[in-house]
This record gives structure tokens, C-alpha cells and sequence, in this order.
């Protein structure tokens, strides 16, 4: 079982959160203090405050319809 469909599992319908507290019934603290993890997560905004201070982003904006900008942020 590969960790998505481990959390798919988990949650109620869809992988997506109503509300960021539900980030913790995935067990979501325990996953990411596991640095063999590599995590991607779509709009971490809506989770920001279970985040590790330590997190590396990548931001993709559109710049007009067929180029993306990616954005490498590193805390």
C-alpha cells in the first residue's frame, strides 16, 4: 500500500480537507516527522499551521496558457 492510498483510506470521502484540523485524523504529524517521507501536498495554504517550519515549497504560477513559472522556496 503506497502512503497516498494509505490516507485515501483514511479520510471520509476524497483526499480533500473541509476543514485544516482534519489534516491530524490522517495521523499527519506522525507522517511528516518521518524524513523518509517526501510529501506533496496541492494548496498547503489550507494546512500552513501543521506544517514543519523547515518545509520546502514549490510554488507554480500560470504566466499565460502553455508557461508555467515554478518557484523553489527553501526555509
Amino acid at each position: 500500500m503506497t502512503l497516498k492510498e494509505e490516507i485515501l483510506n483514511r479520510s471520509k470521502t476524497d483526499n480533500r480537507l473541509e476543514r485544516s484540523q482534519e489534516v491530524l485524523k490522517l495521523d499527519f504529524e506522525k507522517i511528516i516527522k518521518n524524513k523518509d517521507n517526501l510529501i506533496v501536498i496541492e494548496w498547503p495554504e489550507r494546512i500552513e499551521e501543521y506544517l514543519p517550519s523547515d518545509t520546502h515549497k514549490i510554488i507554480l504560477e500560470h504566466k499565460d496558457d502553455t508557461t508555467r513559472i515554478a518557484k523553489f522556496c527553501y526555509n
